[in-house]
């Protein structure tokens, strides 16, 4: 700034005498120089001063329509605060707040494109720490025309979920929603959690309903799980008419006619078992299936038990004299008794463990399952306690194997329980591997091939002798063969005459035809 140029200035001749400085005269030849860094700002004012005065005034560009002797200064510094403008030739932004504090930039953006600095933006604030961010997008220019995207202004796409940052509420991160849940919209901030019965897709934007597994009469193994059942129960009952007709004949009154057809009419709810597990699952059903199960297996095994418990006593010279464990009503009773030991634990386990229906979900196969909670345990309870008379039979089997040639029972009994121990151990492999569906399909199957085995080796023998060997069924043929065999001996000691005693060996034979006898020739 040289002082030449304001010798021509009216102003410069007032300002010199406001501050007293009246030895100052105008010298051409006197330069200053400001800062290169204030030359800006000073510039800036008197555009503001210039600008505030230009809508003080009313101006336009050809002439002023408001002019006066006087000057408002309080309007016409209202006028200079409100004006905003840039500097000509430079980037220099002036701009005033409410209260009239200059607004100045903080940071200065600025990018170099084709060898070029350019100013994009700035950040600004006053005094009072107000600040203001400006950036022209117009200005720059992205590579690849695309804007990147800043990291707190990024949005959480569906599958995640938005967690604000502690530091500042401006920022945020994107989580992915935890296993089994959703989020279907931009900028969540909580997940929403998928029913049981249904799974997230891939991207955890919605959840897809899973299909229900269970057993269909219209399935392959459905129709063959009913075909046997019925074809079990058709069977049963026909060898119970066979009972009935021939209720008189020795072979059946050697069976025990009553604990036959108790164990009979057992087998046949043990083949109908299968019709509970056609229906949806609900805590009653549940409790219902596994509890008769169990009771019904039982009920079977604990007959054939007490049955080889009388001839072992029979043949083993236990019953010199007529005992009440002969007698059918004890028998029963003491055969229930065994059972009920099974159904009380049960029903004790039912009460301190509810039963439940749990939903079990496939998510590889998108399908899912409805199970009773407790099942498995009270199967495996029923299992054990099945397992402990099966034994026990067969090793009573196994002391009778010596009886009469005549007598078919204990080798049959034998045959059955080593059947039946087979086969539901070769099912305990399949019952704890495979999924809840392939584990029910499997548990039928096995529990009629076990029926139809303790069926055939128990009772085919008894029905082939009915029908087409009459002549082994006569009074006159059971008594011939019964007395060729006797039940036991003993040794009874005889006083003689002159006080000397004699062993005499006594063979006894037990048989009454108007009551039920365990010989069977």
């Amino acid at each position: 700034m040289t002082s030449n140029l304001n010798c021509y200035n009216p102003w410069y001749e007032e300002f010199l005498k406001k501050n007293n400085w009246n030895g100052v005269t105008c010298t051409p030849n006197l330069t200053s120089t400001l800062p290169k860094r204030n030359i800006n700002q000073v510039v800036g004012a008197v555009y503001a001063l210039a600008y505030g005065l230009h809508s003080y005034l009313n101006c336009t560009s050809e002439k002023c329509f408001t002019l006066s002797d006087t000057i408002d200064y309080k309007l016409l510094y209202n006028h200079v605060v409100n004006t905003s403008f840039n500097v000509p030739t430079s980037n220099y932004r002036v701009k005033f707040d409410e209260n009239g504090d200059f607004f100045y930039p903080a940071y200065e953006y600025i990018f170099v494109y084709k060898n070029n600095f350019t100013k994009f933006g700035f950040w600004e604030y006053t005094f009072n720490k107000s600040a203001v961010l400006d950036i022209d997008k117009n200005v720059i220019v992205w590579k690849n025309n695309l804007q990147p995207k800043s990291v707190c202004s990024l949005n959480c796409e569906p599958g995640t979920y938005r967690v604000n940052s502690s530091i500042s509420k401006c920022c945020w991160i994107c989580v992915q929603c935890p296993h089994g849940s959703i989020s279907s919209s931009v900028n969540q901030y909580e997940c929403t959690k998928c029913l049981i019965t249904s799974l997230e897709n891939s991207n955890q934007t919605q959840c897809i309903d899973l299909s229900e597994v269970s057993l269909s009469i219209f399935s392959t193994a459905g129709i063959l799980i009913i075909i046997g059942s019925i074809s079990g129960v058709l069977v049963v009952t026909l060898v119970l008419i066979l009972f009935f007709i021939h209720w008189n004949n020795p072979v059946i009154k050697s069976s025990n006619r009553e604990m036959s057809c108790i164990q009979l009419i057992s087998l046949k709810l043990l083949f109908c078992v299968a019709f509970f597990y056609f229906h949806r699952p609900t805590p009653a059903v549940c409790m219902l299936r596994t509890s008769l199960f169990g009771f019904l297996l039982t009920t079977v095994v604990a007959f054939v038990v007490v049955k080889m418990y009388r001839l072992l006593r029979v043949f083993n010279g236990r019953f010199t004299k007529v005992s009440k464990f002969l007698e059918n009503k004890f028998q029963i009773t003491f055969t229930f008794s065994l059972v009920l030991i099974q159904t009380v634990t049960v029903i004790v386990w039912h009460a301190y463990y509810p039963t439940r229906v749990q939903t079990i979900p496939n998510s590889i196969s998108n399908e899912f399952y409805l199970i009773c909670n407790n099942e498995k345990t009270v199967f495996i309870i029923s299992l054990i306690y099945f397992f402990i008379l099966a034994i026990v039979s067969g090793c009573m089997a196994f002391r009778a194997r010596k009886l009469p040639e005549n007598f078919n029972e204990t080798q049959n009994i034998g045959y059955a329980m080593f059947i039946v121990c087979v086969i539901w151990f070769s099912y305990l492999p399949i019952y704890f591997s495979v999924d809840p569906h392939e584990s029910v399909v499997a548990f039928l199957c096995t529990n009629i091939f076990s029926c139809y085995g303790m069926l055939i080796t128990l009772y085919a023998k008894k029905i082939v002798y009915i029908l087409f060997n009459r002549g082994l069924n006569s009074v006159e043929f059971f008594h011939t063969c019964s007395s060729e065999n006797v039940l036991h001996n003993f040794v009874e000691k005889v006083v003689l005459e002159d006080g000397s005693t004699l062993n005499v060996v006594r063979n006894v034979i037990i048989y009454n035809t108007n009551a039920n006898s365990d010989l069977a020739c």
